[in-house]
């Protein structure tokens, strides 16, 4: 039985209707959402060696701030190069900063927690001389802040001050030191050596994300500021005292997002997320060497930690108004997805002649130093007797190439092996005057053997400055360890 006609009518026009509409709708979420632009996401998703890898950032909308985070990079400006597939380098950050920013034009900052030098080795001519060359180079990848760390505070404040002049001498230098509670000269607050919170203002997207304010601070944590005495020269307040002085000046600012750079161990910088929930993100010292891979929710702040020794950085985009505010990956820094960027391959050449022409007894292998004891380098095949397994494992690392014997120049490795890493970690020697590449070159990392053991000598403490009592270096060294545990 066949329906009367101007039944079929009337529900043909209302299902047409609602056809368009969905298609109305499916276009406007295509190409009027801001949210779902996913522009320069990696299109091959390979590495260097055509392996399939996940694409960076998979999936991730234009962030109104995309925020990197680093700390604790203990020196390590780049992989030391001992081996292959190391991840890390501030030459590779450059160009992953670069990618985020030319390809897929977002607004990229960075924050850097603190901790950039190694703690045995503050005061140091050559490490002086490295935390200029990572300071330079952060400020020239567009970081903005460097928090205040153990290692940094531990210059006391006549370094500190020389460290601002050198910021502030400059107009379009954009990092600065950052600290709620360590305070250099709190007397003289004109000399602005640190500031005590900072506001990030970041423009509208290429997308049409309206633009954002980002309020930043810093605090160093009792749990690690232990063996620094303060005084009226340098204040060091308690955290919780002094951010709740700087809190309410931050939120007086009416900022977006409120950060917390906390260079404290895991526990205190938690409660400090749960005694201050006005920060919705805290970053905190301490953790595993490699980092979070997910974040940690404490009530309503976002806790991160980004690793150490710069082998990789936390990516935060910031979605403001939209039911996934903040979405964190943990991008590793392999040579086979970023390639060195050449401006900071010219910066490290910078650093490296520097090295050369202000420390040439690096350089002096025509009269390498003789142990106290007499006693001179059996040879890592003497090692190998005992230590097979370890022995078959180092000759086919770079370490068995670097080097014959203490004290003869190495062939020339290629790139920068080799001159950056200067006076690191010379086994069983002083490594004041050896030449390049020789650091942890002259034979496999064995325990100590007793006093009994002539031919294989116990390991010395490098001199922080010729003509210095090795004795005196050894004392506070010490002292500064037990200080830090």
């Amino acid at each position: 039985m066949s329906m009367p006609a101007q039944n079929s009518t009337s529900w043909t026009w209302p299902l047409l209707g609602l056809v368009l509409a969905i298609c109305a709708g499916t276009i406007a979420f295509l190409y009027v959402q801001p949210a779902v632009d996913l522009r320069g996401q990696d299109p091959a998703a390979t590495n260097a060696s055509g392996e399939s890898v996940k694409p960076l950032l998979e999936g991730w909308p234009v962030p109104a701030a995309a925020i990197v985070l680093s700390g604790e990079m203990k020196g390590y400006i780049e992989p030391c190069g001992c081996t292959e597939g190391q991840y890390g380098g501030l030459a590779r950050r450059a160009t992953l900063i670069r990618r985020l920013k030319e390809e897929r034009q977002w607004n990229v900052i960075g924050l850097e927690l603190g901790g950039t030098s190694m703690t045995e080795r503050v005061g140091r001519l050559q490490t002086d001389m490295k935390f200029e060359f990572a300071r330079d180079a952060l400020e020239q990848l567009g970081y903005v802040s460097l928090g205040l760390g153990y290692d940094e505070v531990l210059q006391r404040q006549d370094k500190l001050l020389e460290i601002a002049d050198r910021a502030n001498n400059k107009d379009d230098y954009g990092l600065r030191l950052l600290s709620a509670n360590v305070l250099p000269y709190p007397d003289t607050p004109e000399l602005e050596i640190t500031r005590r919170y900072q506001i990030i203002e970041v423009p509208a997207t290429a997308n049409g994300r309206p633009p954002v304010r980002i309020a930043v601070t810093s605090i160093l944590g009792e749990s690690m500021s232990k063996g620094i005495v303060g005084d009226d020269f340098l204040r060091i307040a308690p955290p919780a005292e002094a951010l709740q002085e700087v809190v309410p000046q931050m939120q007086a600012e009416r900022p977006d997002l409120m950060v917390l750079l906390s260079n404290a161990k895991t526990d205190e910088s938690k409660q400090l997320a749960q005694a201050f929930p006005a920060f919705q993100v805290v970053v905190s010292a301490g953790g595993i060497e490699e980092g979070m891979l997910q974040p940690e929710r404490i009530g309503g702040t976002t806790f991160l930690q980004v690793g150490q020794k710069g082998k990789q950085v936390g990516v935060l985009g910031y979605y403001p108004g939209t039911q996934q505010p903040l979405r964190f990956e943990n991008v590793k820094l392999g040579g086979d997805r970023f390639d060195n960027a050449p401006e900071l391959e010219q910066m490290m050449r910078v650093y490296q002649t520097r090295l050369e022409n202000e420390r040439p007894d690096l350089f002096d292998n025509q009269n390498p130093p003789q142990h106290p004891s007499g006693a001179t380098f059996v040879g890592a095949e003497t090692c190998g007797e005992c230590h097979s397994g370890s022995f078959e494992k180092w000759k086919s690392t770079g370490h068995a190439k670097a080097a014959r014997q203490p004290g003869v120049r190495p062939p020339q490795l290629s790139g920068s092996l080799g001159r950056s890493h200067l006076g690191c970690r010379v086994h069983r020697l002083p490594r004041r005057r050896l030449g390049p590449a020789t650091g942890s070159s002259l034979g496999l990392r064995l325990h100590r053997h007793g006093a009994d053991a002539p031919s294989r000598p116990q390991p010395m403490r490098e001199l922080s400055r010729p003509g210095k009592s090795p004795r005196r270096t050894r004392e506070r060294l010490r002292q500064r360890s037990r200080a830090d545990r």
